[in-house]
This record gives structure tokens, C-alpha cells and sequence, in this order.
């Protein structure tokens, strides 16, 4: 069995759009859920969607549409000195 790593840094958005850490929406615009590279919390594709499974939950529950634990179902994100380790 062989495994790869993949390393990402978050180096493409020179921005990032403030949300909940909970809820995933934008703080300063209601409805927004900012997400991915392009959103500056990601940077790549694995990354990306990976957030995007986060946020999807997220949202998901604000609409009563899960009724679980985001981390019970994808684990905890743990963020290691620039790497975040799903």
C-alpha cells in the first residue's frame, strides 16, 4: 500500500472573508457562506473541499437539515503550524 502527502499553504487569496466559526456564514454579510481558495481558507483543491464538506454541513444544520455533529462525521480538523490535518 502506498500513501502520499500533500502540502498546501494559503498562499493564492491575498484575503480572506471573515466568518462564524460555528455557522460558516460571513460576519458581515447575512447568507454569505465564503469557502475555499477563493475565500482564503484554502489552498488547493483538497483543501477546498474539504471546507466545502465542512461548511455544507454547517449549513445543513442552520437549516435543520442534520441533526448531528460535523466532527463526528468528517473528524476534527487539527491545525498544525500552517497545516491543517483532517
Amino acid at each position: 500500500m502506498q500513501f502520499s502527502t500533500c502540502f498546501q499553504t494559503r498562499t493564492s487569496s491575498p484575503l480572506q472573508i471573515s466568518r462564524n466559526t460555528g455557522t460558516y456564514e460571513s460576519t458581515s454579510l447575512q447568507g454569505l457562506y465564503p469557502i475555499g481558495e477563493g475565500a482564503g481558507y484554502a489552498g488547493g483543491i483538497l483543501s477546498a473541499s474539504v471546507d466545502g464538506m465542512y461548511c455544507g454541513f454547517a449549513l445543513a444544520k442552520q437549516l435543520s437539515l442534520f441533526h448531528g455533529d460535523i466532527e463526528s462525521t468528517l473528524g476534527k480538523a487539527q491545525n498544525q503550524k500552517g497545516f491543517v490535518k483532517y
